[in-house]
Formats: C-alpha cells, sequence, structure tokens
C-alpha cells in the first residue's frame, strides 16, 4: 500500500470515529440518523459504512449526516484532525 493510500485509510478511520462518538454523544441510533437526514437521506447502511471508516465518504452523504448534528463540514474536519492529533500524542507517549 502506499503512503497516499495508507494515510487517506487512517483519516477515514479517524472521521469515522469522530462521526460514531457524535451519534453516541447525541443518544441516536443509526436509523435515527438516517431518517433525520429527510426524503433525500440516506440508508442506514450508510451511516453504517461511514461509521465503520472502511468506505470512501462521499462528501454529500457526508453533509447529509453533518447537518442531523448541526455541523459545518469544517467544524466536523476541525474535529478530525484534534482527534488525529490527540491519538498520535498518545502513540508516542506509549512508545517512550
Amino acid at each position: 500500500m502506499t503512503d497516499e493510500a495508507t494515510a487517506v485509510k487512517d483519516v477515514l478511520r479517524v472521521a469515522a470515529r469522530v462521526l460514531r462518538r457524535l451519534r453516541r454523544e447525541r443518544k441516536l441510533t443509526m436509523k435515527q440518523v438516517a431518517e433525520a437526514t429527510g426524503l433525500q437521506g440516506i440508508a442506514i447502511t450508510t451511516v453504517r459504512n461511514l461509521e465503520i471508516g472502511e468506505h470512501i465518504m462521499r462528501l454529500d452523504s457526508l453533509v447529509l449526516i453533518l447537518n442531523v448534528y448541526d455541523l459545518t463540514p469544517s467544524a466536523f474536519f476541525v474535529m478530525v484532525e484534534n482527534e488525529e492529533l490527540s491519538h498520535r500524542g498518545t502513540e508516542d507517549t506509549e512508545r517512550n
């Protein structure tokens, strides 16, 4: 796997963790999130796949979910970056 592919996979994993945390903090089920996205909404399997982090996120699906959480994409990606940095800090501490 190339460095770029590994980097993308790492970001997807962190983004998935943030999405899962956001849903759990709001005490919502995946079904409730899917239904809350509206008539043009998404399927429960899409919510699940995004939270697993094994699939490339489509921007339109991500934005629909972020609207449920009342978050902008930029706020979400700041959360992802902060999560990634804190996770890296934990790894560095564990190595020392």
